[in-house]
């Protein structure tokens, strides 16, 4: 019987296929113990009875392989030691993601996964650039809209209890996300690096007002909403600070000295008066 065949069909039907994601398990097609990687090429998205198959053939092509004896063998063994067929191990693998479902996660279990999936335990440790997966590929939706019914679907699948607050009191929504919290000085320099020069997404392109005017009406909004503003002592004394940090331009035409950047490029310089 040629089991590379019959392999290469199992994950080959795979490839254009879309299944609830509560039926999928992810599968390397080159097994990691023979230097398979995480790459999305290399993973397919298969039912539960056919990872274990696929485990299982993976046994047979490479029989003196114990580690791919091993990882099918773990696949067939329950609690006592039962051994599973393949029907049965997919059913309770997808009774065990329906029970988890709503079932949330004590602090200790997140802070285990935290630590097993940081530094060199993320499986894209040190994979930026061309040894991401993602790159040169355009995102699931480039060029694609979605359609109204399934705008819909998506606006009713955020709607009401199935939405992120819901429910929330004023007190767990004031924590919410970085409501309140303050980023640590090595997290602000890593954000700053991450959004500098070519890595920032406006990077190169216009501001979205260039050759736009704001209405009367969106003007007398600003206005209005800029007069009932309020900013704390330390908040000014902090713009203040800034502003005696900015450095102070000197027009070569007129020698008119200023640090407001604005002002001494709309009217001095190359739109000075006095330039001859």
């Amino acid at each position: 019987m040629n089991y590379i065949q019959i392999y290469e069909k199992l994950i080959n039907r795979a490839k254009t296929r879309i299944l609830p994601d509560n039926e999928i398990e992810n599968h390397h097609v080159i097994p990691k113990c023979m230097g398979g990687t995480n790459n999305l090429l290399n993973i397919s998205r298969l039912t539960p009875e056919e990872h274990y198959v696929a485990h299982q053939l993976l046994v047979k092509i490479y029989p003196d392989n114990t580690k791919l004896a091993y990882a099918a063998k773990m696949m067939t063994v329950s609690s006592g030691n039962q051994i599973r067929s393949n029907k049965l191990y997919g059913w309770l693998r997808k009774r065990f993601v329906e029970a988890r479902r709503g079932t949330p996660m004590s602090a200790e279990a997140k802070e285990r996964m935290s630590i097993r999936n940081s530094g060199e335990g993320n499986p894209m440790f040190g994979k930026t650039g061309v040894l991401s997966p993602s790159y040169g590929k355009p995102g699931n939706m480039t060029g694609k809209i979605h359609s109204e019914e399934t705008k819909r679907k998506m606006s009713i699948s955020r709607s009401g209890i199935n939405h992120s607050t819901y429910g929330k009191s004023k007190e767990e929504l004031s924590n919410y996300g970085m409501r309140n919290k303050i980023h640590s000085g090595e997290t602000k320099q890593l954000l700053s690096v991450a959004a500098t020069g070519e890595k920032n997404h406006m990077f190169g392109k216009p501001g979205i007002m260039l050759g736009k005017t704001h209405s009367d009406e969106t003007k007398i909004k600003m206005s209005e909403k800029r007069a009932l503003q309020t900013f704390s002592d330390e908040t000014k004394q902090k713009m203040s600070d800034a502003w005696l940090r900015k450095p102070i331009l000197t027009c070569p035409h007129c020698n008119k000295s200023s640090n407001h950047s604005g002002n001494m490029g709309r009217f001095h310089f190359d739109k000075c008066k006095q330039k001859t």
